[in-house]
C-alpha cells in the first residue's frame, strides 16, 4: 500500500530532527516541489533547517499532511520495557539478577552481542531507553514531593 493512499480520510503529522526527510516524503505524497529542501550538510552529515512553519496541506483523497519544522529530540516520556522483550529474555539468563549487561560474568546479553545474535545498535538504543525511563521516574519523583510539600503548606 502507498503511503499516499494510507492517509485517505485521515490526518499525519510528520515530526522529527531536521533534515530526516519529512518536507522531501510529503512532497513525494502530493507530487509536487510544494515545501522548500535541503541536502544535508557534508560535514557532519546533519540536516539543516529548512522548513521554518507547520502547515496543513489537503490530499485528494481527502487526506492531510502536517509538516513541521525539525525538532531537537522526538522520544517517549516513558519506553515500554517490553518494546525490549528479546533483551529482556536474554537478560532472564543472566547470572546474577542485577546484571547490569556492562560485563559482569555470566551475562547473557553481552554474549548475545558477542555471537552477533544481538545488535549491538539495539542494546545501545534499549540502554538509552533504560536510562530515559530513569531520569524521568526521578523527576516524576521529585514533582511529587514538591506538590506535597507545597500542598501541606497550604493547608
Amino acid at each position: 500500500i502507498l503511503l499516499k493512499d494510507y492517509l485517505k480520510n485521515k490526518t499525519a503529522v510528520f515530526i522529527g530532527s531536521s533534515g530526516v526527510g519529512k518536507s522531501t516524503i510529503i512532497n513525494k505524497i502530493i507530487g509536487e516541489e510544494h515545501f522548500q529542501t535541503n541536502d544535508i550538510r557534508m560535514g557532519d552529515d546533519q540536516g539543516r533547517h529548512t522548513t521554518v512553519s507547520r502547515e496543513l496541506l489537503r490530499l485528494e483523497n481527502g487526506g492531510k499532511v502536517i509538516d513541521t519544522p525539525g525538532i531537537r529530540i522526538v522520544s517517549s516520556y516513558f519506553v515500554p520495557e517490553n518494546d525490549f522483550e528479546d533483551i529482556m529474555n536474554l537478560a532472564e539468563g543472566c547470572r546474577f539478577n542485577d546484571c547490569r549487561h556492562e560485563g559482569e560474568p555470566g551475562c547473557m546479553v553481552q554474549k548475545a552481542i558477542q555471537t552477533g545474535e544481538l545488535d549491538p545498535g539495539r542494546f545501545f538504543q534499549y540502554q538509552k531507553a533504560m536510562k530515559l525511563n530513569e531520569h524521568n521516574r526521578k523527576r516524576e519523583l521529585e514533582r511529587a514531593r514538591i506538590q506535597s510539600r507545597n500542598n501541606q503548606r497550604r493547608s
